[in-house]
């Protein structure tokens, strides 16, 4: 087989454009450009004057090309309404972005000079369009009724996005020729029964050719196999590596590829994919709390820990490995095991998964839907969802890190506002709990399937309730509810919950979600204070972030006998904006993605205040009996410490268990904070934690004289923090590019030294270098101002009704 690749130039009205790349209209660009990074849109972005447009590419086919049998084109992604003509005679009309497409053009192929069109229409007019057809019900986020379309739902704006509804060629596009069997699909499923694997391969071809498959172990070892003549094979594996989720076990990957061979045994074409020998369980038996929603891998309790996924740029097509890998590997440092790929967005490239694969991140994938009602009742609708599922599904199952298949996001918690229109409920119900879950079991019988986030397992029933499935959190932040109302939620895995807060990037933040900036004013004046410039505000907005995700984690982590995950909202940034995000657009790690890595490590102490005393847990979620000496100490803001003891614990496996309870001076409460070290029986830190038991704002901080000196080793440059005093949310920042450290946002005794590695240094370090903590930017706090704002946004209708909501009960 041959490629002719058609990336490159392609013409529009005279005119030559890069592709793959998005087009946008003029006016969206100008009104974005500002927050648009400017490398992604010199490298795939482009202005097109009208909604309308046509791509037109001219490609030669020489004689030897036209004695193939076959000559296909293929398109990874269009994006998303077009009709494909070749020489002017149309081939098809494309409608949906979330699959592929092969054309058949032999026939209208002709030596010499060629030329391919793609013609794009107005999404909007189409969408008018199919609404006075198939009227649905007005959705909450961006352009009105944009469902009619399979395109990611955020394209058309989200509450962290600005609606930029662009079309283009947006993947690899080629003319394929061949005369002989190509691989169509190459199936690899893997089993394993007690130490034994079996990896079952299958490579359904175009005509009848011969067919080998080689499996490489991780070592190394390459074993080979012709296919029978259904192209099958099966290879056994004795006592094979097993694959576990990050912080479990290792990641080891087998690689199976498909080879279709010619008579003289070259290789025509060829497949390749990597599995890993593993089972993946949901579990969602009746127990004594509700119904269960825990995984297991190879037998194991997993309490998931990680965040929710969403579509890395809006403009996506200049997405590199480099930002893949870096994002990832990210989640992976922070010591998260899963994460949810969100039904907003796309379902993700291959190499996302196979990364994650690589680095032991599991998967719960959604399914393209999201917040919306959906033209289930459109035959042609349908037929494109059909074939989306089946292509993504084949695409996808055999990766390792995949645990989950889920329908959408949110849509039973919305569909209780379409009340008058229960054709659309109806069928909603059949697609999710009947269509959909046949629909993947068709292609994927081993992947669980969740009809919803959030879903109870039945239809409408308590979507978001603690007895039983997933629960999104929204009280805090929407609802304007504090942190303490984590502690009145005991669900049964809470998939999504969280707070925003400004990007690193030092430009104007964008605020995209309704009351945002007052719902930030209201929880800052509450906890730290409002902030004198942008700069302030950003850190104060990360570190009331830092704080909610840590409350949130550490309360589900101490309940991990009736809860199973935490995944917080959200883990990275499409857009410069104010959002949700631990990763801002540029990569770069907010405070909340930092606290991260401590909070979600296998190995955990924290506590929670009930009726005056500090209740301290240690939580493991690890496979062994964890045995150490627990010490705490209450350190006053003035330097003086009380309170000492210390205690010998032994926690058992995958459990979390209160072992100590300290009483707390009323008294004391705003000059002191309780620090808890656990460490192992060679004396070695396990886990270290800090709780102070009244607000930031109200914590008699004193002059911590933070001093910094900086060492370089091997390459490598080292930065020493050491506080005078008690220092909170000490944070380290680099004015120059690139610059990140492997710790910041910490908190240091009196005394306490902490040393940090910077990554990416640059030359002038010491000019660029700089370091703060809370006491500095609450020392001249306006407290007058920040009660003002404060009483100012109770007053505002939604959060009277949130207090009386609280006031009679949540």
């Amino acid at each position: 087989m041959t490629a002719k690749s058609l990336d490159g130039k392609w013409s529009m009205n005279g005119k030559e454009y890069p592709v793959p790349s998005l087009f946008v209209l003029r006016k969206d660009y100008e009104e974005f450009f500002s927050v648009l990074c400017a490398e992604k849109a010199a490298a795939s972005v482009c202005v097109c004057e009208s909604e309308a447009f046509t791509l037109e590419k001219r490609f030669s086919v020489s004689e030897q090309e036209l004695e193939e049998t076959y000559a296909v084109l293929h398109f990874d992604r269009l994006d998303t309404l077009c009709n494909v003509y070749v020489n002017s005679k149309h081939v098809a009309f494309c409608k949906n972005c979330h699959r592929s497409y092969d054309f058949h053009i032999r026939e209208y192929l002709k030596e010499g000079v060629n030329t391919v069109s793609v013609s794009f229409l107005s999404l909007r007019k189409y969408i008018a369009g199919k609404q006075s057809e198939t009227p649905l019900p007005p959705n909450s986020n961006g352009i009105k009724n944009h469902p009619h379309v399979r395109k990611p739902g955020s394209h058309f704006g989200w509450d962290f996005a600005p609606s930029l509804c662009a079309q283009g060629i947006t993947g690899k596009s080629e003319i394929r020729f061949y005369s002989h069997g190509i691989i169509k699909n190459f199936d690899v499923r893997q089993k394993l029964v007690s130490k034994e694997g079996t990896i079952n391969v299958e490579a359904v071809l175009s005509k009848k050719s011969s067919v080998i498959f080689s499996l490489k172990y991780p070592d190394g070892t390459t074993k080979k196999k012709a296919a029978d003549e259904n192209g099958k094979a099966s290879f056994t594996v004795e006592n094979p590596q097993l694959w576990y989720c990050s912080g479990m076990g290792e990641q080891p990957l087998y690689t199976v590829t498909a080879s279709v061979v010619g008579e003289d045994g070259t290789s025509l074409d060829s497949r390749q994919k990597r599995i890993g020998f593993r089972t993946i369980e949901l579990d969602r038996k009746k127990d004594k709390f509700g119904n269960n929603f825990q995984f297991f891998v190879n037998g194991e309790p997993v309490f998931a820990k990680g965040a929710n996924y969403v579509p890395i740029h809006m403009i996506y097509t200049g997405v590199s490995h480099d930002e893949l890998y870096s994002l990832l590997h990210k989640c992976r440092e922070a010591n998260m095991n899963m994460l949810r790929v969100w039904g907003g967005g796309f379902y993700e490239s291959d190499e996302f998964y196979d990364i994650c694969d690589e680095l032991g991140i599991l998967l719960w994938q959604d399914c393209a839907f999201a917040c919306c009602a959906y033209p289930f009742m459109d035959t042609s609708f349908m037929a494109e969802v059909t074939q989306e599922i089946r292509e993504n599904v084949t695409r996808l199952r055999h990766h390792a890190s995949l645990c989950l298949w889920c329908g959408n996001n949110e849509i039973e918690s919305m569909s209780l506002a379409w009340i008058n229109r229960r054709d659309i409920i109806r069928a909603t119900g059949e697609f999710f709990y009947k269509t959909l879950p046949e629909l993947i079991n068709c292609y994927d019988g081993e992947t669980p399937y969740h009809e919803c986030s959030p879903a109870s397992g039945e239809y409408m029933k308590d979507p978001s309730g603690d007895k039983s499935g997933d629960s999104h959190i929204w009280n805090t932040w929407h609802g304007f509810r504090l942190k303490d109302y984590y502690s009145k939620r005991f669900s049964r895995f809470c998939s999504e919950v969280g707070m925003q807060s400004y990007p690193c990037s030092p430009v104007t933040a964008n605020q995209y979600c309704i009351l945002g900036d007052e719902r930030l004013d209201f929880y800052l004046s509450k906890h730290l204070t409002l902030g004198k410039s942008e700069d302030e505000r950003r850190y104060l907005t990360q570190i009331l972030q830092l704080e909610y995700m840590k409350e949130g984690a550490e309360h589900f982590r101490r309940n991990g006998d009736r809860c199973h995950g935490f995944l917080y909202w959200q883990l990275n940034d499409c857009w410069q904006s104010c959002s949700w995000a631990g990763v801002d657009v540029k990569g770069q790690k907010k405070a909340v993605m930092f606290a991260t890595k401590h909070f979600y490590e296998n190995i955990h102490v924290s506590c929670a205040e009930s009726k005056g005393e500090a209740n301290v847990f240690v939580t493991n979620e690890t496979r062994e009996p964890v045995s150490g000496r627990l010490e705490l100490f209450f350190e006053s803001t003035d330097s003086k410490r009380s309170g000492f003891a210390e205690r010998r614990v032994c926690v058992r496996a995958f459990s979390s268990e209160s072992v100590m309870r300290v009483s707390l001076d009323a008294a004391e409460k705003k000059h002191s904070v309780l620090v808890m070290r656990l460490y192992d029986g060679n004396g070695m830190l396990l886990s270290e934690d800090r709780r102070i038991f009244c607000e930031n704002n109200e914590l008699a901080l004193c002059e911590p004289n933070l001093s910094v000196e900086t060492m370089l080793k091997a390459g490598r440059v080292f930065i020493t923090v050491t506080a005078e005093k008690y220092a909170r949310y000490v944070e380290l920042s680099c004015a120059a590019e690139g610059g990140d450290f492997s710790d910041n946002y910490f908190d240091l005794c009196a005394g306490e030294s902490k040393m940090v590695e910077l990554y990416n240094p640059c030359a002038g370090l010491s000019d660029f270098l700089s370091v703060r903590s809370l006491y500095d930017l609450l020392k001249d706090r306006d407290v007058k101002r920040d009660k003002a704002r404060h009483l100012a946004v109770s007053l505002k209708p939604q959060v009277i009704a949130n207090t009386v909501a609280r006031i009679v009960g949540d």
